[in-house]
């Protein structure tokens, strides 16, 4: 389990099965407690095979949501798909909102 260090907000969620939407990743990710905590979330779309990449990233309102985040996926399984899947956290490489929103906006 890898954990934002101090000031991090940003986290790459790794793991997430491949026929997830955006929307039902979003809503089960809230369900687990983060609904208000989350200001973005990108799960990348692979728009010719019409699945997702296997990875999101979330960026949350304060470090501590991050954290708190890392130790809930570290022992939670995505449900939707009714299948038990792994998942994985780290610190992802751009942090904060600002920083992604810009490198989303211009990819």
């Amino acid at each position: 389990l890898d954990r934002p260090d101090v000031g991090e907000t940003t986290v790459m969620l790794r793991g997430v099965p491949n026929q997830y939407t955006p929307k039902q990743l979003l809503k089960e990710l809230l369900g687990w407690g983060f609904a208000g905590c989350i200001d973005l979330f990108y799960l990348p779309i692979d728009f010719r095979h019409k699945t997702n990449l296997a990875y999101a990233f979330i960026n949350f309102t304060t470090q501590e949501d991050a954290v708190r985040f890392c130790s809930v996926a570290s022992t939670t399984t995505l449900s939707f798909l009714k299948r038990a899947k792994r998942l994985a956290t780290a610190p992802a490489r751009v942090q904060g909102f600002r920083a992604n929103f810009d490198q989303f906006l211009h990819h």
